[in-house]
């Protein structure tokens, strides 16, 4: 529609998508005032706001109505083949989370860490309010696994769903000991990259270019730094020392007999190593490899992309 509108929402660097806050087609009302573009209205509440809108848009509902059904399928064949292209037969994170996404109910909550699994799981569709928790603003990688024993406490009725990252697990994964311990059917799916992966693609997203990937003249800007690879450890055997029940998966396949194996274990906790290729990455942050990172805006061969 020509416009970006928030409302009260938090404008951190992980939910802005890139674009620039100051643009005079981007609003932001919060309780305290609305922003457009640079300048601000501090007299002007959420709630006016918002009525405002409101009557501005049944306003030009018939203009709205203008956009056919047909426009609305053409914009879905365009992106089709695109689609198509990116869906590998392995496990990748966009075809994990929609597998989750069509797995979970109303008896599930859900804790995400940050990094890829944040990214990937935005997409998630929950039926209740309060049952999709994630540190957004502090992003602080490893909240998930402790936070979800608090979860479980707050909603003893749910099934919590962790999604967290190899890095992030190995900050907190004695969280798995408590859960256990406290007799709490946690799930933890354990997103394993083997790789730093937010970190390597804010300073050098080269490596997840696919077929676009840049011939770098200098090695290093063309593989994972050795800086962000991760000790590989067997998630799936650390139930061995906490407790609870170990699944490890490499396919679709293996990820549908896992929550099948799941939900025939309703009483019990879980961690799920889930092994996603390295350079994976997820839809939602593609758009980070068409800009250069960090490292390759100091580097000449960067004109060849």
């Amino acid at each position: 529609a020509g416009a970006k509108i928030g409302l009260g929402a938090w404008t951190t660097g992980k939910n802005l998508g890139g674009f620039n806050i100051w643009d005079t087609d981007t609003v932001l009302a919060n309780k305290g005032g609305v922003r457009v573009g640079a300048k601000f209205f501090p007299n002007v509440g959420l709630g006016q706001f918002m009525e405002k809108l409101k009557a501005e848009l049944l306003s030009r509902r018939e203009k709205f109505k203008a956009f056919s059904m047909d426009a609305a399928i053409s914009m879905k064949l365009e992106m089709m083949p695109r689609a198509l292209k990116a869906a590998p037969t392995g496990i990748t994170y966009d075809r994990f989370f929609t597998t989750m996404d069509g797995y979970l109910t109303n008896d599930h909550a859900v804790v995400v860490d940050s990094g890829f699994p944040l990214l990937g799981a935005q997409e998630l569709h929950r039926g209740e309010p309060n049952t999709f928790i994630a540190q957004a603003s502090g992003l602080s990688i490893g909240y998930s696994v402790p936070a979800a024993i608090g979860v479980k406490c707050a909603m003893p009725e749910k099934r919590v769903m962790v999604f967290v990252g190899d890095g992030a697990f190995q900050e907190t994964c004695q969280a798995v000991s408590t859960q256990h311990h406290q007799q709490q059917n946690t799930v933890v799916f354990v997103l394993d990259n083997k790789i730093y992966g937010i970190e390597q693609l804010l300073v050098n997203p080269n490596p997840f270019r696919g077929e676009d990937k840049v011939d770098y003249s200098e090695p290093a800007l063309n593989t994972i730094y050795p800086y962000n690879k991760l000790n590989n450890w067997k998630y799936a055997k650390l139930t061995d020392a906490f407790g609870g029940k170990g699944l490890e998966v490499r396919t679709m396949t293996e990820l549908k007999v896992a929550l099948a194996t799941i939900d025939a274990s309703p009483d019990d906790n879980f961690i799920v190593h889930v092994h996603i290729p390295e350079t994976d990455i997820p839809a939602s942050i593609e758009y980070r490899t068409e800009s250069p990172g960090e490292d390759e805006t100091e580097n000449p061969d960067w004109s060849f992309c």
